[in-house]
């Protein structure tokens, strides 16, 4: 399981220059910890003005794809609070 920490649920606009225009991108820090054990800084997208409050995510089952040949591929990041998973599993007796 990949986890994600944010540790601060500030959010930082950008203005970003396409081909077709301009527009506001809005993006959060948040920490992944590798399987080596090793943490590393990573920018999350702000989904829809909804930024990530400050806590404990694991990376959904809706972030993975697999293409029409048959290859594993990460889609558009999907966080899922470890808080409410915890909470889920409690509720069920695990």
């Amino acid at each position: 399981m990949i986890k994600v920490e944010v540790k601060d649920a500030s959010v930082e606009r950008v203005q970003v220059n396409g081909k077709n225009g301009s527009f506001t991108s809005e993006r959060q820090v948040g920490w992944v910890t590798l399987s080596n054990g090793e943490t590393r800084r990573i920018r999350l997208r702000v989904n829809q003005g909804k930024p990530y409050n400050v806590g404990t995510y694991m990376v959904g089952s809706e972030s993975f794809t697999v293409s029409q040949y048959g290859d594993l591929q990460l889609g558009a990041l999907q966080l899922v609070s470890c808080v409410a998973d915890t909470v889920g599993a409690a509720r069920k007796g695990g």
